[in-house]
């Protein structure tokens, strides 16, 4: 089995890795063996980008930070 440098073997331990530019990825670590599972995530969808919107303010709204009346719908989505 390969290793990755620095990593012992131990028991029960979940190593994961993320990365923004795949292409800058060293197809080394693609190998068979190296990374048993690999997990492409795509951009949000407008849908999804609203509710990422959402979840980031409202604190803000609660804290009275950002008005109640605004609609995050209308404004920019």
């Amino acid at each position: 089995m390969e290793k990755i440098d620095g990593v012992e073997s131990l028991n029960n331990v979940l190593l994961i890795g993320m990365i923004n530019m795949k292409d800058l990825l060293d197809e080394a670590l693609l190998r068979l063996g190296h990374l048993e599972v690999q997990v492409e995530i795509s951009l949000p969808d407008e849908h999804g980008c609203l509710q990422i919107l959402q979840i980031h303010t409202n604190k803000m709204k609660e804290n009275s930070f950002l008005a109640l009346d605004v609609n995050l719908q209308e404004h920019g989505m």
